[in-house]
C-alpha cells in the first residue's frame, strides 16, 4: 500500500512538472513586441526593385529571440518567407542578404524582387501597402507609413520609394495600396523619344546653318 502511494506521488509530481514548467517558460517569453521597420525601395526602368529592410527590435527581445537565429537567419519569421516560397513575388534566393547589428538590436535584409510592378501600357503600377499614409513626396521619391499587426507583434513601417529619373505623375491610392506612375516615353527600339527630338533639332540647326551660308555665298 505504501509503495502504491509513493508511486502515485511520483507520477503526480512528474505530471505537475510536465504541465507547469512549459507554462512558466511560455509566460516568460516576450509577448506583443513593437518592431520598427524602415524600408528603402529602388525601382528601375523595367519594373524590378531592390529592397532593403531594417528591423529594429526591443533590446531584450533581440537578445533572447533574434540574435540566437544568427546560425540560420531564416528562422526569423520576418525573413523566412523570402526563401520559403510563401512570398507572392519572385525573389531570387541568392539575392537575399542578412546582416545582424547587435549594437542597435536590429537586422538588415536586402534582396532583389520582381513582380511588384506592372506595365499597364500608358502607365505603371507598384504594389505598396493598403491603408498606408503618404507622408511626403519630393521629385521622384515618396515616403509611406503604415502599421501592421499580427498575432504576436506590431510592426511600424516607414517606406521610402525611389523611382527612376524622369518619372512623372506619381499617385498613391491608399484604398488599393497601389502607386501609379509614368516613365519617360521610349520608341519600340528602347531609345528615349526625347533624344530623337534633340537629334532632330540638331539636324535642323545644321541644315539651316548650311542654307544660310549657301545664300550668303550666292549673294556675293
Amino acid at each position: 500500500m505504501k509503495i502504491e502511494k509513493k508511486l502515485l506521488s511520483i507520477i503526480l509530481l512528474i505530471v505537475l512538472i510536465t504541465v507547469l514548467v512549459p507554462v512558466k517558460a511560455w509566460a516568460q517569453m516576450p509577448q506583443g513586441q513593437q518592431i520598427i521597420v524602415k524600408e528603402m525601395v529602388e525601382v528601375n526602368e523595367v519594373g524590378d526593385i531592390h529592397l532593403e529592410m531594417t528591423y529594429s527590435y526591443p533590446a531584450n527581445y533581440y537578445t533572447t529571440t533574434i540574435a540566437p537565429a544568427k546560425i540560420n537567419p531564416f528562422l526569423i519569421p520576418e525573413i523566412r518567407y523570402l526563401r520559403s516560397g510563401q512570398s507572392p513575388k519572385e525573389i531570387p534566393r541568392d539575392s537575399v542578404k542578412v546582416e545582424f547589428d547587435d549594437a542597435n538590436s536590429s537586422v538588415k535584409v536586402a534582396c532583389d524582387a520582381m513582380g511588384f510592378t506592372r506595365n499597364m501600357g500608358d502607365y505603371w503600377e507598384l504594389e505598396a501597402a493598403i491603408g498606408a499614409t503618404l507622408t511626403s513626396q519630393t521629385g521622384t521619391s515618396i515616403v509611406l507609413t503604415s502599421t501592421v499587426q499580427d498575432a504576436n507583434n506590431t510592426y511600424l513601417y516607414t517606406t521610402t520609394i525611389n523611382f527612376p529619373k524622369g518619372t512623372k505623375e506619381i499617385q498613391f491610392n491608399p484604398d488599393t495600396g497601389r502607386i501609379k506612375y509614368t516613365l519617360p516615353s521610349k520608341d519600340p527600339s528602347g531609345f528615349p523619344v526625347i533624344w530623337w527630338v534633340v537629334i532632330a533639332i540638331a539636324i535642323c540647326a545644321v541644315l539651316a546653318g548650311a542654307y544660310m551660308i549657301a545664300r550668303k555665298r550666292s549673294a556675293s
